[in-house]
């Protein structure tokens, strides 16, 4: 964040200059790629991926130290196909932009999936860990690679070693974590041979502490809310599971109400019974009952078989209607023959329709797989006489492993049959040592996430003069007490969808097009911000405001953090802040230039400045000019301005095809697209198809493709096969084949202009 004087320097800048410096050349180019494929001439075909590329590549090309049209390259080479080069230039922006931790670890990922044996892989890692500025986050997966590969190989303290290398490097990194769990709990004497074929598999069942971490990173996760409180329930810690529990129920509501909430819901009536709160345990089935129901209407009786099963066994234990669970189980049953839960909720029904003998004989096969399935076994043969049986089922029950809900019907069962049920143990120092270090608050952020976290816009002025590049800053900041982790799956998706509207002339939109990403952190601690920063005056804005420098314009900027795109009844595409997502606005103007005698003889003194960036943006805000009275003259714009001495402006831009600084030359190419070319200012242009650098010579044959097309073509065969710049002769060849492609089928239309 730049600091102090800077106010001062810009102050004194302007008071020199009629307008502002443009970007430096590279970056300039970087934007020139972003515009293109939203420019009028711009089609769908590979030619016009090969401009944008080439566009990046150039920009690169003058400043090889600037990452980001190397990551450009990336995804056109991707587009394009051509994966190895893809890779390449993907290697070439994380060695420049190490801490862009997506890009690193996709990288990453490719680079090993290329390599041919474990042992070659293993190598990369460890070399790659050898750098000393790896994010921690690239740390940890190169670490949990080895540890997978000394796990495979019988070398289990190595292996060890190395996933709690990779806890370190990144505690969220839960695919170490359960590996290290899968390690550490088989055994250590097995042989090498037979120790490598234990797989470490990820989906094996989180240690509470595992759960409750994975909580602080992503409390959003329902799933997750309702694993751990199901280990607290299994570990006697009903009033942390409750609250949990009523944490998963509240993010169904808000993100999935057809999905698990009726099962979250029957769920937590454990954790309540547990508690002693019975009237609030029957009120929640009562309400999960409704919810079954509205998930049975909306599926039409189209469940899945484990839905079918859950919704069947509610039916039983919870709410009784036997009739409707031995349907729902039966088609359970009929699909998935092996269901357990479906097999003791048509038991139960039976039991309860008084059907005893064909009870026992959906129960009697699984009472020794299922507690609560023993539990109704007991049940069915105490109604049929058999009590001294039935206490024997129990109490061979009682010794065997139960979740929440296989004690809570134990229990019932026992006290029903006179049987005095096993006392609770209390849980273990560990378990609630877990709980107590627990930051509760984090669990409000997906329901108030701008209470935690402020996400700003801002330009470098309020009002923006014509020709100054609107470089939008996007800050992210913790205003909360506890960590913000950013990344797929956690609390906030660091991608940032931004639209950018005008009003002045007439309404003028960029739609949702234009992403940043905060991918150079993977946690916010409180107080701290991160920030990203790129220009967002492209397509139809860009061309625009070239064409309207003396009308003023609104601007409005509107940005959605972690964006998730819905369609709405009216069949129109909406784009909304996902759960523990922002949204932000920023309005500024973008001023109109007064033309009057002093400021266009400053502007033409400018020109003759010594500083080839302050004559770049002076030619630029004279073919600005000159574009709008060509738009008025022709009836493209309707609103008054005031007139220009036409004759004398061309020929000041015109005169700057003498420029001895190849980069004002540069932009003077690009500015001959702007305007309608007389018989001068082609003369001027075609002068420019010789000059002495390659992009000048580049650029001019796109600003006479973009006036000429298929009659320019000649031109730009010759070109493909002669320039002496290899650049200059992909760059012709992808503009003929982007002509010929357009005769084939019309390039889409756009609201853009010339420009």
């Amino acid at each position: 964040m730049r600091m102090g004087p800077e106010p001062l320097v810009v102050g004194l800048i302007l008071a020199t200059t009629v307008v502002g410096k443009p970007l430096d050349t590279a970056r300039w180019l970087v934007d020139l790629g972003r515009d293109y494929p939203r420019t009028q001439q711009a089609g769908l075909s590979d030619a016009d991926g090969e401009i944008t590329l080439l566009l990046m590549q150039a920009a690169g090309k003058v400043d090889p130290g600037l990452a980001e049209p190397h990551l450009w390259q990336y995804d056109m080479l991707s587009a394009l196909r051509r994966d190895d080069a893809a890779r390449q230039a993907l290697g070439r922006y994380v060695e420049l932009q190490p801490d862009d931790i997506a890009a690193h670890l996709d990288w990453l990922a490719q680079e090993i999936e290329r390599l041919q044996t474990a042992e070659q892989r293993a190598q990369f890692c460890a070399e790659r860990l050898r750098r000393p500025d790896l994010p921690g986050k690239v740390a940890s997966d190169l670490r949990r690679r080895l540890a997978e590969f000394f796990f495979n190989r019988g070398q289990r303290d190595r292996a060890i070693e190395q996933a709690k290398f990779a806890i370190d490097a990144y505690d969220f990194n839960f695919t170490a974590r359960e590996l290290l769990e899968a390690m550490e709990s088989s055994p250590s004497t097995l042989p090498a041979e037979e120790a490598g074929s234990v797989a470490p598999t990820v989906g094996r069942t989180l240690r509470l502490s595992d759960l409750l971490l994975g909580l602080t990173a992503c409390p959003d996760d329902p799933e997750r809310a309702r694993a751990a409180a199901e280990q607290l329930l299994l570990v006697n810690l009903p009033e942390p599971a409750d609250r949990l529990y009523a944490h998963a129920t509240a993010l169904l509501r808000m993100s999935d109400p057809l999905g698990d909430l009726a099962p979250v819901m029957t769920d937590r009536v454990a954790a309540l019974r547990a508690l002693g709160r019975e009237a609030q345990a029957d009120e929640l089935i009562k309400q999960a009952d409704e919810q079954w129901c509205r998930l049975l209407a909306d599926a039409q009786g189209a469940f899945g078989p484990q839905l079918s099963a859950e919704m069947a066994w509610f039916y039983t234990g919870y709410q009784p209607q036997p009739d409707q669970a031995e349907r729902l189980a039966r088609v359970a049953l009929a699909e998935r023959p092996d269901s357990i839960v479906a097999r003791r909720a048509l038991g139960s029904a039976l039991r309860q329709l008084g059907h005893l003998d064909e009870a026992k004989a959906e129960l009697a096969p699984i009472a020794d797989k299922d507690v609560v399935a023993a539990a109704e076994y007991a049940q069915a043969l105490a109604a049929g006489g058999a009590q001294d049986l039935a206490r024997q089922t129990l109490n061979r029950a009682t010794t065997r492993p139960a979740d929440p809900n296989g004690r809570m019907f134990l229990a019932r069962s026992m006290r029903g049959l006179g049987v005095a049920p096993p006392a609770s143990r209390p849980a273990l120092t560990d378990d609630a040592q877990a709980v107590s270090r627990f930051p509760w608050p984090v669990l409000d952020y997906p329901f108030r996430p701008d209470k935690y976290m402020s996400l700003t816009l801002q330009v470098p002025q309020r009002e923006m003069p014509p020709g100054e590049p609107w470089l939008l800053t996007a800050r992210l900041r913790n205003v909360g007490s506890f960590p913000v982790t950013l990344g797929p799956g956690l609390m906030v998706v660091p991608d940032l969808l931004m639209s950018v509207a005008t009003s002045g002339d007439r309404a003028r939109t960029t739609g949702p097009t234009i992403r940043f990403s905060f991918n150079r952190t993977t946690r916010l601690m409180p107080g701290e911000t991160v920030e990203v920063a790129h220009t967002v005056d492209l397509g139809a804005i860009r061309s625009g405001m070239i064409g309207t420098p003396q009308m003023t314009h609104e601007v409005t900027i509107a940005a959605v953090l972690s964006p998730l795109r819905f369609v709405n009844a009216e069949g129109q595409e909406i784009w909304a802040p996902d759960i523990g997502g922002l949204l932000a606005e920023l309005k500024f103007i973008r001023s109109a230039f007064a033309v009057r005698d002093d400021t266009m003889a400053a502007l033409f003194r400018q020109l003759r400045s010594a500083d080839p960036f302050e004559r770049i943006a002076a030619m630029e805000l004279l073919t600005m000019l000159l574009a709008e009275q060509q738009h008025i003259l022709a009836g493209r714009l309707q609103y008054a301005a005031r007139p220009i001495d036409a004759a004398a402006v061309q020929a000041a831009i015109l005169a700057q095809a003498d420029d001895a600084d190849w980069q004002v030359r540069l932009r003077l190419a690009e500015c001959l697209r702007w305007i309608a070319l007389d018989a001068d200012a082609t003369n001027t242009a075609s002068r420019l198809l010789s000059d002495s650098h390659w992009l000048v010579r580049g650029l001019a044959m796109r600003a006479l493709a973009d006036h000429y097309g298929a009659k320019f073509q000649p031109v730009l065969t010759k070109a493909s096969q002669a320039d002496p710049d290899d650049w200059v002769r992909r760059l012709t060849a992808a503009l003929t084949a982007r002509i010929a492609a357009a005769a084939s089928q019309p390039a889409l239309t756009q609201e853009q202009g010339k420009h």
